[in-house]
């Protein structure tokens, strides 16, 4: 949670993220503007989404639902509610991912759906790789370990 929770930094990791800016940070809560790619013929897709992130004993938990200020548009989403999960299992760690979204448009709904879940795919592939990065330097992970813990202070 750490990792994924550094907003300005998926841009660089997650492959489908062209842009990611925090608009508002207070403790626990974040509003952050995506821009994502997306497949031909769609143009990028960008919008605003509010992200809360707790604890839970050991697991974390990062909601997020789509704030008023969205842009409207073809490649908008009208509707976006998801969660991003990490669970300990033994030495292990369970990551559930779920993101809901209802497109702007109604046009390609079947290229939308199975682009919607390879950028799923695509995106818990590279927040692992991400993460077995970060592992391998312990300063680094000490640095994101630091600011998940100052976002979760009360």
């Amino acid at each position: 949670m750490a990792v994924f929770t550094n907003y300005a930094e998926q841009r660089g990791h997650i492959t489908d993220v062209l842009a990611a800016t925090v608009e508002v940070q207070h403790g626990n809560y974040a509003r952050v503007r995506f821009v994502y790619d997306l497949p031909w013929p769609l143009p990028h897709s960008e919008y605003v989404v509010n992200g809360t992130v707790r604890q839970e004993g050991e697991t974390y938990l990062l909601a997020w639902d789509l704030h008023p200020s969205s842009p409207r548009g073809l490649s908008a989403p009208q509707y976006v509610e998801g969660y991003f999960r990490t669970q300990p299992v033994g030495p292990r760690t369970l990551i559930l991912y779920c993101n809901y979204i209802i497109p702007g448009s109604g046009l390609l709904p079947g290229m939308v759906n199975r682009a919607g879940l390879q950028a799923m795919q695509t995106t818990i592939k590279d927040t692992v790789r991400w993460v077995d990065a970060i592992a391998t330097s312990s300063e680094t992970s000490s640095r994101h370990l630091v600011r998940l813990r100052e976002m979760l202070a009360p």
